[in-house]
């Protein structure tokens, strides 16, 4: 299964072509993110937290360990768990709207 953007810590020095390399050859055995050829970092497991605690209906699929707490992370007492990525479907992006539907033109009364 396919994601729309994919995040991890490193390998870092990889151009455009270079991250679909591993990312492709992962998606092809499966995809299951704990085998991913990334390597685990804490700051993976804190960004999973943090995306959850913000966008909670996102689609993700990630090894990061699933933290419970909404607290932000400067306050928390211990360190997150190591994950290898997470993976990210995002949702259609809504049309635009120019603000002005549904609103009525108010003007001024001249006595």
């Amino acid at each position: 299964m396919t994601y729309d953007l994919y995040a991890w810590k490193s390998p870092r020095d990889l151009d455009a072509d270079g991250a679909g390399q591993p990312v492709d050859a992962w998606e092809a055995a499966g995809g299951d993110p704990a085998a991913s050829p990334l390597e685990p970092s804490t700051d993976v497991g804190w960004f999973y937290r943090e995306l959850m605690n913000d966008a909670p209906a996102l689609e993700v699929s990630s090894d990061a360990v699933p933290n419970e707490s909404t607290a932000p992370i400067w306050l928390a007492t211990t360190s997150e768990p190591p994950a290898r990525v997470v993976a990210m479907r995002l949702p259609p992006t809504p049309a635009r709207r120019s603000g002005h539907e549904g609103r009525k033109a108010i003007g001024t009364r001249r006595s």
